[in-house]
């Protein structure tokens, strides 16, 4: 009797971490580039991906009622390679000076990337700290 509840207990363990590994697989991302993400979508169809691009402030548009933000990237390697974007969320506060961003969510071809995060990167604001840093020693 004693051994069989024994068993039963490794036999539970054994399936919640058979489970809980499975379910990690299934929500992990993909790192890729914008110009592989254009080419090759399909393949990505349902499979959270992140990738970054140079923001076109021409397309930037907030609209703040419906807390959304749509605007497009371009590849850093061909920027011929444009993804538009929609971000339903608040509009982080660097995003006005931003030049480029990270983002992550999911790809449809032939329609908008859906982003669910976004990170702006600002790198003329930092090269300016550590030029006045280096000017300083």
């Amino acid at each position: 009797m004693k051994n069989k509840k024994v068993l039963i207990s490794v036999v539970v363990i054994i399936a919640a971490v058979y489970y809980l590994m499975m379910s990690g697989f299934q929500n992990s991302s993909v790192h890729i580039g914008l110009e592989q993400l254009k080419t090759s979508g399909s393949t990505y169809r349902g499979q959270y991906i992140r990738t970054e691009g140079t923001i076109i402030g021409s397309t930037v548009n907030w609209d703040a009622p419906n807390v959304e933000l749509a605007f497009s990237v371009t590849g850093k390697d061909n920027p011929d390679v444009i993804l538009p974007v929609i971000y339903k969320n608040v509009m982080p506060d660097n995003f006005n000076d931003a030049t480029e961003v990270m983002i992550g969510g999911y790809y449809t071809p032939g329609e908008s990337f859906q982003a669910e995060e976004l990170v702006t990167k600002c790198p003329s604001k930092y090269e300016e700290k550590e030029t006045a840093e280096q000017e300083e020693s």
